[in-house]
C-alpha cells in the first residue's frame, strides 16, 4: 500500500510539474517572486534537537509499527513525536496538543481499516507539524478501506516543509455507501509546496468543511531529500499553491463573517485542475501568480465574495472552463481581476451581480479579459463597477473590459450595466490609449452592448470608451447591438483637444454593428470609424465634441446608412467644430446622408454624399425626438457589404495585397453562406472562377474549423439539462452550509455531514452525466478541428501573404484545440506581425493577437488612421498642408519641409499603426531628412506633433524601393 501511494502522489507532482507535455513558448516568463515581506526567513522550528521527543515516540531511525504510541482509549496527548519513515494509523484516534517532528522524507499515513464496520473518526487538535528544513512528505489520508466512512477532523493545528501538507482522499465510486467527512478549520499551513490536495482524481466529491484556515509562506521551501530530491516542483523554492484539487467536486469557504480563509505570500491561492469547486468567501493577497487558477474542460469555478487585495498578479483566472462570479472584489496592486479565456467546448463566462474593480494602483492593466466562449448558454459581464486610475506610465494603457474572439459562436454575449470611472493625472500617449470596454470581433455573432456608464474624469489623460475591432477577420458575423450606453468626459478649454477622452464610440474594420440611443457627451470625437466598416448609426445623442462623427484610415467607409436621427446638439455651449470629418484616399467611399442646405459644418466641404435621398434625417440637429432605435432592433442581415460588393464586380479601389486580402474574405463568406450567391448572379460568377485556387482551399479550411465548432441543438438541450441541474445542487448545498454555526468543530456532527453528502451526491450524479456528454463533444471538436488543420497543412502557397494566411490558420486552430504554441510558431508570428500588412497582408494584424502581452506592446493592434489631421479652435476646417515631402514615392531618402514651428516630435508610422521611427524636432527646424531603405514597401503616415502633443501636421509616404 505504501508504494502504491507514493506512486500515486508522484505521479500528482508530475502533472502539477510539467502541465502539458510541451509547454507553451512564452518569451514575457519570469521567474515568480513574491513581496519583498514575505520571505523574511522565518521558521517553526531551525534545528530537530530544539524539541525532545517524548518517551516511547523517538521514531526518527525506522518505521514505527502501524499505529504505535495508541493507547487503548484512542487519545494521545501533550507528546512531542518524532518520525523519520512512515507512520501509519488504521484506527480511530486523537491527537491533541501534540508536536510532530517530521525527519525529511517522513509521512503520516492515514489508512483506516474497519474492522468493526463502523464510522472511524480521527481527530487532530491543536498539533504542530514540521520539517526543521528538510521537507517531509505530509499527511495522506487513504480510506479505502474505511468500509463505513471516515471522519477526519483537523482543527487549530499547524503544517510546516510539507511537500503537500494534507492529501484528502474523495469517494472512490459514486453511489458507493461509505461516507467521507472532513473539518479542517482554524489551521495554519506555513511553508509547504502545497497545503492540501487531494488523493483520488476520479472526478467525484470530497465532502470536507474548510473555513478560517491560513496558507502562506515566509521562508524558502525547505531542502528535498529522500525520495522527494527527484521531483521536479514548479516554482520552488517557492510555495506553488494554498490548495490544488484535481478533478473533483468540492466547496472552499462558507459564506459567513469571520469564517475566511486566508491566502498570502504564495505563488498561487487556489489551483484546480479539471475540477468543479465553489470558492465562498476567501481572501488572497500578496500572490505572485494567481489568486484562483481554474484549468481543464469540464471545470467549473463559482467565486463569491472572495476578495484580492494588496498585491498580485491575476485575482481570478480560468482557461476552458466555465465561470460565474459574484460580488467579489478586486483592488490594490493586481495586473488582472479576471482573466477567462479558452471557452471553445460548451463553457459560458457569467462575471455578474455587484464585482467591484478598484483599479487606482500603477500595475492594473485589465479589470476584465475574456476571450468569447463558443458553448450554447449565453455569457453576462453585468453589474460590475470599476474605479480606474490609470497608469502613472506614460508607455502603458489601462482597459476596464476587454474582449477576444477566437471562436465562431452564434449564442449571445452580453456586456451591461457596468459602471466605470477613469481618473488620473498622466498623460498617457499614443498609441497607449486607455479603455473603457473594448472588443476584438471575429466571427461569432450577438455581442449585447448595453446601458454602460463611462466616465472619464480628469484631463490630459487619453482614453477611449467603447471601442470594437477587428483583430482576426471578421466579416462574416451580424448581430452586434451597442445600444444605450453613455460615454463622458470633462473639458475645461473651447477645442477640446486636452480632453481626457479621445473618442466615445470607435469601430475599427468592424461589420454587423448597430449603435442604437447611445449618449456620447465631451470628447474630442463622437464617433470614430476607421477602415472599411459596414454599421448602422440611429437616434445617438452627440453633444459637446471637436469633432461629431469622423470616417477615416485606408478604405474608411461605413456603408450606405439604414438608421436615422442621429442629433447634434449644437449651441454655443456645445464646442461642435465638427458635425462629421472624412478623410482618406477617396472620402465619397464613405455612404452616408448629408441633406443640401444644412448648416452644420461638413470636412471636407464637398463631400455632401446623398446616396439615398429618401432618408432625409440621418443627421438630426436639435431637440425633436426622432425614435428609429427600438430595444433588440431586428439585427442587419447577413449580406455583402458595400466594399465585397465591389470586389464581386471588379471595381474595388484596393490593390495588390489589400485587394487578394478582400477577396479571400468574400469567397469565404459566399462559401460559408451559399444563399448569397444564387445561380447565375455575380456572386456566383466570381465564387466559382477561384475554384481550385489557394484561396479556395483557404476559405474550406475556414469552413471545416467553423463547422467543427457547431453545436448540435439536441445536444446543447441535453447539457443545458445537466447544467441547470448541477447549478440547482450547488445553490442547495451552498443554503444548507450558511445554517450550520462553525464556531467549534463539535458542531459538525456525522449526522451534519452526513445529509450534506446526500446533496454533494445530486451534484455528482448530473455533473458525471454532463461529463460525459462533454467527452462526446470533445472528441468530435478535436477530430474536426485536427481535420482542418491537417488540410491547412496540406496546402501548396505560391506568394508570401498565402504562406501567412495558412500560419494564422494554423495559430487560430491550434488555440482552438488547446494546444500550445511552440517557439518555432511564435516566432513565425512575431515575424508576421513585423513584416506589416504592406507584404503579408491582414495576417500581419491578426497574428499580434497571438503574441505574448510582453511583444504586443510592440505594435498598435488597431492600427490605421488612428493619426489625426485637425487643426484647433476655429481655424481652417481643410487639411492642415505644413509638411512637404521630396521625393515622393521613395526608395529611401526623403526630405520633409517644415512650415515654422516651435519643434515637437515627427513620427512615421506604418500602415498596420506600428510606429516605426521618432524623431525629435528642434525649434525653428525647417527640414529634416528621414531614411526609410532598410523599410519594406508600402504606405506610411508621417505625424508632426508640437511638444505638448497635439497633431499639428500630417502627410503620407510611399516607399518603393
Amino acid at each position: 500500500m505504501i508504494f502504491v501511494l507514493l506512486a500515486v502522489l508522484f505521479a500528482t507532482t508530475f502533472s502539477i510539474a510539467q502541465g502539458t507535455d510541451q509547454p507553451p513558448y512564452n518569451p514575457c516568463a519570469a521567474s515568480h517572486t513574491l513581496a519583498a515581506h514575505c520571505l523574511d526567513g522565518s521558521r517553526t522550528c531551525n534545528y530537530y534537537s530544539q524539541f525532545a521527543c517524548s518517551e516511547g515516540y523517538c521514531w526518527a531511525l525506522g518505521v514505527p509499527g502501524n499505529n504505535a504510541g495508541i493507547p487503548p482509549n484512542g487519545l494521545v496527548q501533550n507528546k512531542t513525536i518524532e518520525i523519520g519513515g512512515v507512520y501509519t494509523i488504521t484506527q480511530g484516534v486523537t491527537f491533541k496538543n501534540c508536536l510532530f517532528k517530521m525527519r525529511g522524507d517522513a509521512r503520516i499515513n492515514i489508512s483506516p481499516n474497519d474492522i468493526n464496520h463502523s464510522l472511524i473518526k480521527i481527530n487532530f487538535d491543536n498539533c504542530d507539524f514540521f520539517g526543521c528544513g528538510e521537507m517531509w512528505q505530509g499527511i495522506v489520508v487513504d480510506g479505502t478501506n474505511a468500509q463505513n466512512g471516515l471522519f477526519f477532523n483537523f482543527f487549530n493545528s499547524s503544517i510546516e516543509d510539507a511537500y503537500i501538507g494534507l492529501t484528502l482522499n474523495e469517494n472512490e465510486v459514486v453511489f458507493q455507501p461509505q461516507h467521507y467527512f472532513y473539518n479542517i478549520s482554524r489551521n495554519t499551513f506555513r511553508n509547504n509546496h502545497i497545503g492540501i490536495s487531494n488523493l483520488r482524481q476520479n472526478g467525484n466529491f470530497l465532502n470536507a468543511v474548510l473555513v478560517r484556515n491560513q496558507f502562506f509562506q515566509t521562508a524558502n521551501l525547505a531542502t528535498q531529500v529522500g525520495s522527494l530530491a527527484g521531483l521536479v516542483l514548479p516554482d520552488y523554492p517557492l510555495a506553488y499553491a494554498g490548495i490544488k484539487y484535481v478533478n473533483l467536486n468540492t466547496v472552499i469557504g462558507v459564506d459567513q463573517h469571520g469564517q475566511q480563509n486566508d491566502f498570502s505570500c504564495l505563488v498561487n491561492g487556489i489551483v484546480l485542475d479539471r475540477s468543479r469547486v465553489v470558492s465562498t468567501n476567501n481572501f488572497f493577497h500578496h500572490i505572485s501568480a494567481n489568486g484562483i487558477w481554474s484549468t481543464g474542460v469540464a471545470a467549473q469555478l463559482k467565486s463569491t465574495r472572495c476578495r484580492f487585495y494588496l498585491t498580485g498578479g491575476f485575482g481570478i483566472r480560468v482557461e476552458g472552463s466555465t465561470l460565474d462570479a459574484q460580488l467579489n472584489s478586486f483592488a490594490g496592486d493586481w495586473e488582472e481581476g479576471i482573466h477567462a479565456i479558452g471557452g471553445n467546448n460548451n463553457e459560458h463566462f457569467w462575471i455578474t451581480n455587484g464585482n467591484t474593480f478598484d483599479m487606482s494602483r500603477d500595475g492594473w492593466h485589465i479589470g476584465i479579459y475574456v476571450e468569447r466562449p463558443q458553448g450554447g448558454l449565453p455569457s453576462f459581464i453585468d453589474g460590475n463597477t470599476f474605479t480606474v486610475k490609470p497608469s502613472s506610465n506614460a508607455t502603458d494603457h489601462v482597459n476596464g473590459i476587454r474582449v477576444m474572439d477566437f471562436v465562431d459562436a452564434a449564442t449571445e454575449m452580453t456586456i451591461s450595466n457596468n459602471v466605470m470611472t477613469f481618473n488620473g493625472s498622466t498623460l498617457v500617449t499614443f498609441p497607449m490609449l486607455n479603455e473603457g470596454i473594448v472588443i476584438g470581433l471575429g466571427n461569432s455573432d450577438n455581442i449585447n452592448v448595453h446601458d454602460n456608464h463611462l466616465s472619464f474624469g480628469t484631463i490630459n489623460n487619453s482614453g477611449e470608451g467603447i471601442d470594437l475591432y477587428s483583430p482576426n477577420g471578421q466579416n462574416f458575423s451580424t448581430g452586434h447591438i451597442v445600444r444605450h450606453n453613455d460615454v463622458t468626459g470633462i473639458s475645461t478649454t473651447p477645442d477640446l483637444f486636452t480632453n481626457p477622452l479621445d473618442a466615445c464610440f470607435r469601430g475599427f474594420r468592424v461589420q454587423g454593428v448597430e449603435f442604437c440611443d447611445n449618449t456620447a457627451d465631451q470628447s474630442i470625437e463622437a464617433f470614430r470609424f476607421l477602415g472599411p466598416c459596414d454599421i448602422a448609426l440611429r437616434n445617438n445623442h452627440i453633444n459637446n465634441h471637436f469633432v461629431g462623427l469622423e470616417i477615416g484610415g485606408v478604405g474608411g467607409r461605413i456603408g450606405k446608412q439604414e438608421g436615422r436621427g442621429n442629433e447634434w446638439a449644437l449651441n454655443s455651449n456645445a464646442c461642435v467644430q465638427f458635425a462629421a470629418i472624412v478623410f482618406n484616399s477617396n472620402p465619397f467611399q464613405s455612404e452616408f446622408v448629408v441633406p443640401e442646405g444644412n448648416i452644420l459644418p461638413w470636412l471636407p466641404l464637398n463631400a455632401k454624399l446623398d446616396p439615398d435621398p429618401s432618408i432625409i434625417n440621418w443627421f438630426h440637429f436639435g431637440n425633436v425626438p426622432l425614435v428609429y432605435c427600438v430595444p433588440m432592433a431586428t439585427p442587419l442581415p447577413r449580406k455583402l457589404t458595400p466594399y465585397e460588393k465591389e470586389a464581386v464586380l471588379g471595381t474595388s479601389t484596393f490593390t495588390g495585397i489589400s485587394l487578394w486580402d478582400l477577396k479571400r474574405e468574400v469567397y469565404a463568406k459566399l462559401l460559408i453562406f451559399p444563399s448569397l450567391r444564387p445561380s447565375g448572379s455575380p456572386e456566383a460568377t466570381f465564387f466559382n472562377s477561384l475554384s481550385n485556387t489557394a484561396m479556395a482551399s483557404l476559405g474550406n479550411v475556414l469552413q471545416q474549423a467553423r463547422n467543427a465548432l457547431t453545436l448540435t441543438t439536441a445536444y446543447q438541450q441535453t447539457y443545458n439539462t445537466y447544467d441547470a441541474a448541477v447549478e440547482l445542487a450547488f445553490a442547495n448545498l451552498k443554503g444548507y452550509d450558511a445554517n450550520m454555526d462553525y464556531s467549534s468543530p463539535d458542531n459538525l456532527t456525522e449526522t451534519w455531514f452526513a445529509q450534506r453528502d446526500y446533496l454533494l451526491q445530486q451534484l455528482i450524479v448530473n455533473a458525471v452525466n454532463e461529463t460525459a456528454l462533454l467527452d462526446t463533444r470533445i472528441q468530435q471538436l478535436t477530430t474536426g478541428l485536427q481535420s482542418a488543420l491537417n488540410y491547412n497543412t496540406a496546402i501548396s502557397t505560391a506568394q508570401a501573404y498565402e504562406s501567412a494566411r495558412k500560419t494564422i490558420y494554423e495559430l487560430r486552430i491550434s488555440h482552438l484545440l488547446g494546444q500550445p504554441i511552440t517557439q518555432s510558431l511564435y516566432q513565425q508570428a512575431l515575424s508576421l506581425a513585423q513584416q506589416g500588412e504592406a507584404i503579408v497582408g491582414k495576417a500581419a494584424s491578426e497574428a499580434v493577437s497571438f503574441l505574448a502581452p510582453c511583444d504586443q506592446k510592440l505594435f498598435q493592434l488597431k492600427g490605421e488612421g488612428q493619426v489625426q489631421s485637425l487643426t484647433r479652435g476655429n481655424q481652417s476646417s481643410s487639411y492642415t498642408t505644413q509638411l512637404q515631402i521630396a521625393p515622393n514615392p521613395t526608395t529611401g531618402l526623403t526630405e520633409i519641409t517644415l512650415s515654422e514651428s516651435d519643434g515637437g516630435w515627427l513620427v512615421v508610422y506604418n500602415i498596420s499603426g506600428q510606429k516605426v521611427k521618432t524623431l525629435s524636432i528642434a525649434p525653428e527646424t525647417s527640414s529634416v531628412t528621414l531614411d526609410l531603405e532598410q523599410n519594406p514597401n508600402g504606405l506610411y503616415w508621417l505625424v508632426f506633433s508640437d511638444t505638448a502633443g497635439k497633431v499639428i501636421g500630417t502627410a503620407k509616404i510611399s516607399v518603393s524601393h
